[in-house]
C-alpha cells in the first residue's frame, strides 16, 4: 500500500492513496513496500539491533569476566581462612590432649 501523502518529485502534485503514477505529469511513484525507498531503512534498523546486539553481549561478557574474579577471590580468601582456623584448632586440641595425658600420668604417679 502507498504512502497516502507522498509527492511527485517533478511537480510537487500530491499522490492520492493508490496510485501509481501522477495525475499531472505521469512521473510513476515510489514504491514504499516493496521497492526501493524501504530499502535502506530495513539496512538501517538491522545494522541497529545488530550493533546493539554486539554491545549487550560484550557488556555481559566484560561484567561476567570481572565479577567472578572478586568472588572467586572471595572464596579463596575464605577457605584459606577456614583452613587457618581449622589448623589452629586442630593444634590446640593436640596441646590439650597432650596436657591431658601428662596430668592423668601425673595423677596415676600420685595414686601409687
Amino acid at each position: 500500500m502507498l504512502h497516502p501523502q507522498l509527492f511527485c518529485e517533478k511537480c510537487g502534485t500530491l499522490q492520492q492513496n493508490g496510485e501509481k503514477k501522477c495525475k499531472k505529469c505521469g512521473t510513476p511513484y515510489p514504491q514504499t513496500e516493496t521497492g526501493i525507498m524501504n530499502k535502506p531503512v530495513r539496512l538501517w534498523k538491522s545494522a541497529l539491533v545488530f550493533f546493539f546486539i554486539i554491545v549487550a553481549l560484550g557488556t555481559f561478557s566484560l561484567l561476567k569476566s570481572r565479577s567472578n574474579r572478586p568472588y572467586s577471590e572471595h572464596l579463596e580468601r575464605q577457605y584459606t581462612e577456614w583452613r587457618d582456623s581449622m589448623k589452629q584448632e586442630q593444634a590446640k586440641a593436640a596441646k590439650a590432649t597432650k596436657k591431658g595425658n601428662t596430668k592423668q600420668t601425673t595423677k596415676k604417679g600420685n595414686k601409687r
